[in-house]
């Protein structure tokens, strides 16, 4: 299926991520190298998504039906954590009864409500099969929430099947994903360095390596963090690592030259995390190009207009 990693880390009260790039269809198809396991949540980008699922196919109409129940239940930015775990708990539930009513019930022309009320129609036997086939229905879809409620305060739960959440503030960190156990042995061999972005995002990816013993886990890396918001009105910032980095980790990890890391490596690390391109760079930089080349033609237009009080030449001048 795949893994990721979320941990809370307390420089700049952040947290720090890591996953593969897998993506599952089913049993028989996968490609590596598609796309970041992350998702926003919510339009003031304060709550995100990891997720792991095969099918990949209901992790958006789970996440969707999420964001529909924020907008709609009469709750403004920025969201408290039991209105963003309730959301995302109903929607799981949304789509579990979704896929019953789809792939099970359709074909008897009814809900699951109107199974539940009147089933017993059907006798005995068959309620029997209809009911071990909707207990053996699959979501296949792990999420990993994480952010910031409305007093500014990180929270950290997972979302899983049936449709139940886990608080993972007290312990700060949550896996998800068929490589989960591995990379959880991982994070428990050691104390976590929670007071250090490079170290944590270290062994994070030690612990997503050490995943990839897991033949569904794939070997492309992304890792990175997500910081503090300033104010309660604002979003989180996100800074990931770049190849290179990774690579970097990859191989001081496979000579043992890891617990405590080079500090080469940490300073490197941190580099890259105050200076990685962004959502937020790429709109400023956009920005700023936009006024140097509206700029840029004003000062055209003006050189070639002719000066006031005098026309274009008349004919025969």
């Amino acid at each position: 299926m795949t893994v990721c990693v979320v941990a809370r880390c307390t420089e700049n009260n952040s947290f720090v991520l890591a996953g593969d790039r897998l993506f599952s269809y089913g049993n028989q198809y996968s490609y590596d190298s598609i796309s970041l396991k992350r998702i926003g949540l919510t339009p003031d980008s304060r709550w995100h998504t990891m997720f792991a699922a095969s099918p990949v196919s209901n992790v958006l109409p789970t996440i969707r039906s999420a964001r529909r129940i924020l907008n709609g239940g009469g709750t403004r930015p920025p969201y408290g954590l039991d209105t963003v775990e309730r959301a995302c708990v109903q929607a799981y539930q949304e789509q579990r009864r979704r896929l019953v009513n789809d792939t099970i019930l359709s074909k008897y022309g009814i809900d699951l409500e109107t199974y539940r009320r009147d089933g017993l129609n059907f006798g005995v036997q068959e309620c029997a099969r209809i009911n071990s086939e909707i207990d053996q229905l699959r979501v296949g879809v792990e999420l990993i929430v994480f952010g910031y409620d409305e007093w500014n305060v990180a929270h950290l739960l997972k979302v899983q099947g049936p449709g139940a959440s886990m608080c993972c503030d007290q312990d700060g960190i949550a896996v998800a994903g068929s490589g989960a156990p591995l990379a959880h042995s991982s994070l428990l061999s050691d104390p976590l360095p929670v007071a250090s972005q490079a170290e944590m995002i270290c062994r994070l990816c030690e612990a997503k390596f050490s995943a990839e013993q897991d033949r569904y886990v794939g070997k492309d890396t992304a890792a990175g963090v997500f910081n503090h918001p300033a104010s309660v009105t604002e979003g989180t910032s996100e800074r990931f690592i770049s190849i290179p980095a990774m690579s970097a980790i990859r191989q001081a990890n496979s000579l043992g030259q890891n617990r405590p890391y080079p500090r080469a490596l940490l300073d490197g690390i941190m580099n890259e995390l105050k200076s990685a391109i962004t959502s937020e760079n790429i709109g400023e930089a956009i920005r700023l190009a936009k006024r140097i080349i509206d700029r840029r033609r004003r000062n055209r237009e003006s050189a070639v207009r002719p000066p006031r009080g005098e026309g274009p030449p008349k004919e025969g001048q």
